[in-house]
């Protein structure tokens, strides 16, 4: 579960921070 969230947090970040 918490890697889960963690490579979800990672991808969500991953694409260019344009927040």
């Amino acid at each position: 579960m918490i890697m889960s969230l963690f490579l979800q947090t990672k991808e969500f970040s991953k694409p260019n921070p344009s927040t």
